[in-house]
């Protein structure tokens, strides 16, 4: 029997800041579960991996953290400076050597919140190089766990190059010149590799020093692709006790965050790996949960112009978010609060920590901004029935209606701006529906307007399948039909996509005058979309939508709102803005810099 399962249950988690050098890094203390008086001499350090991995491991980390708290280990989870809700961004300077101090900082916060002797560093991938590269320049763990860690910056590079190759050859948007500004560098799935930070990423390597890490090490090896030794041959050859292990779950864990399984055999496996090495003894008097931290931001270009504080509300406290203010008071702005939801199951930093950045530009101006988690999704429990990462789920638009009386209560904004992409577009509109006090909502890239379940919704954000004014433009271009030859085309998709397309059509034109509009009096009635855009324009709320060029989303507003949404565009209160060359989450950065532009200009003109 696993050691894990017997477990008493832990105490409750809480959000935590600290600092090193004037960077302030947030993360999650979970203290551990006390056994008849006894809990074990040892601190547990997770250590993210960067860029979109840490948004793929997020809610496993959390699993695991939660799981060896309750077998009696501290835990401490946090954001390397520059990632995820600590303060920075990724053209900050030294970016090696922030993140390698950072683990060293998180594990002198550890240490002192929990009063253990001893500590253990957890990373997956370039996470796990990170506490390597830590515990070998510092004297900081007894072991260290690293699943499929990099040996070296280079090898992360690599990857990375491949990655943006395979998508650059994938796409059939061509490039659009944008001036993304000074020391670009290179891209790695919508986050930046600074010049800099790609020659220090050159320099760093676990092959080239001679101090041992950790006197125990544990190398989980990936199941889906042939592991190198030569890690394992060099840390055996400075002094430490290396265990190699190939666990299941790797692949399933690294899909986006709807579909990835939690490995838990693996995190099983690391849990009694740990606890074997640290046993139960007399626990030591616990500190108090700290008080709220209230982390110092800078919007992009500013040091610190902006302070964020973690928030629960709801009837029970169960939801989890972070507000953002301007330090500065920016006049009348101040009464307006913008809420930025979920994108799927990613948690509130959003796709390619966009939220972040928007809520820190929008809060340096004067509007107060909060990015939250609705139930099942990041730190917010799922309500009791129902599950973790359920999409489209009619009951999240309550979570959402608690973020909206939560502003108004303990804000005083009088004014609230909802701003979702993709499913939190969905969200956001029937929370818009069910709310007339809403003054605006921004919906970026909504794939539908309505569900039910059993939907789905592959068909529709398949990056094969395009508005149909596309294939009019294109269909005679020789260059479409060069991929046809080759195969890059999937004829079959596309024939199935477009024929849906237009009987939805055909079915949406036939049924609007027999359909509903108003979600509240019949919740089993399909929704007529088009009455609904009328009649939340006819109150004066006003809506921007707001697609990617080719978003597989198109077709479903042309479906419902008629081609260029012509059926609601007259009003005063919409508009509907295109962004050529975007994908579906703006990943490119000259993307998401013209998103956020479009943002600011839309809230400064209706409340600036």
């Amino acid at each position: 029997m696993s050691v894990l399962q017997s477990a008493p249950q832990a105490p409750a988690a809480y959000p935590v800041a600290f600092d090193r050098e004037g960077r302030q890094l947030f993360g999650w203390y979970h203290p551990p579960a006390v056994r008849e008086g006894q809990t074990r001499d040892c601190a547990v350090v997770m250590c993210n991996p960067i860029g979109y991995d840490a948004i793929c491991t997020y809610r496993h980390y959390r699993v695991l953290a939660f799981q060896l708290a309750e077998a009696g280990f501290a835990v401490l989870r946090y954001d390397h400076h520059g990632t995820g809700d600590s303060a920075g961004n990724d053209e900050d300077p030294k970016r090696i050597a922030a993140w390698i101090n950072g683990v060293s900082r998180a594990v002198e916060f550890a240490q002192q919140r929990s009063g253990a002797s001893k500590v253990s560093l957890f990373g997956v991938r370039f996470g796990g190089t990170l506490a390597l590269a830590a515990a070998s320049a510092q004297t900081l763990a007894t072991s260290v766990v690293a699943w499929a860690p990099f040996a070296s910056g280079a090898l992360y590079l690599r990857e990375m190059r491949v990655l943006r190759m395979a998508r650059d050859t994938d796409s059939d948007t061509p490039p659009v010149a944008h001036d993304a500004g000074a020391d670009v560098g290179e891209e790695a799935a919508g986050y930046l590799l600074t010049a800099s930070t790609i020659a220090e990423l050159g320099e760093l390597s676990l092959l080239a020093g001679n101090a041992p890490p950790a006197a125990e090490i544990l190398l989980l090896a990936r199941d889906d692709i042939p592991s190198s030794e030569k890690l394992a041959r060099h840390l055996i050859k400075t002094g430490c006790k290396v265990e190699q292990l190939t666990v299941p779950g790797y692949a399933a864990m690294m899909l986006d965050t709807f579909d990835a399984v939690v490995p838990q055999a693996a995190l099983t496996e690391i849990g009694n790996w740990l606890c074997e090495r640290y046993g139960l003894q007399a626990s030591k008097p616990a500190l108090p949960a700290s008080d709220v931290p209230r982390l110092i931001a800078g919007s992009r270009g500013a040091e610190s112009d902006v302070a964020e504080t973690p928030v629960l509300f709801g009837p029970e406290g169960q939801f989890f978010g972070i507000v953002s203010e301007s330090l500065i008071p920016q006049g009348e702005r101040g009464g307006t609060g913008v809420i930025f939801v979920n994108v799927g199951s990613n948690h509130h930093i959003g796709p390619n920590r966009m939220y972040v950045t928007q809520a820190r530009a929008l809060a340096s101006l004067g509007f107060v901004s909060l990015r939250m988690d609705i139930g099942g999704v990041g730190e917010s429990p799922a309500s009791p029935g129902h599950a973790e990462n359920h999409l489209y789920a009619m009951h999240s638009v309550a979570d959402v209606r608690c973020a909206v009386q939560f502003m108004r209560d303990h804000k005083q904004v009088t004014k609230v701006v909802l701003i979702g992409v993709c499913s939190g577009a969905y969200l956001s509109f029937h929370t818009a529906l069910s709310d007339p006090a809403i003054a605006s909502v921004v919906l970026i890239n909504p794939q539908t307007f309505t569900w039910r379940e059993g939907d789905s919704l592959k068909l529709r954000m398949s990056s094969d399948i395009r508005p149909l004014g596309y294939y009019k433009r294109n269909i005679l271009k020789p260059e479409v039909w060069l991929r046809l030859m080759k195969g890059k085309l999937n004829v079959r998709l596309i024939v199935s996509g477009v024929s849906a397309v237009l009987w939805r059509r055909i079915r949406t034109q036939l049924a609007t005058s027999f359909e509903r509009d108003d979600p509240a009096n019949d919740s089993t009635a399909p929704l007529n979309v088009r009455g609904s855009f009328r009649r939340l324009l006819k109150r004066g709320m006003n809506v921007y939508l707001l697609y990617s060029g080719n978003d597989g989303g198109l077709p479903e507003m042309g479906t419902q709102l008629g081609r260029g949404a012509s059926s609601v565009r007259k009003s005063p209160h919409f508009k509907l803005e295109i962004v050529d060359g975007a994908d579906h989450t703006f990943t490119p950065l000259w993307a998401q810099r013209r998103l956020l532009d479009l943002l600011t200009q839309h809230l400064m003109r209706l409340y600036g």
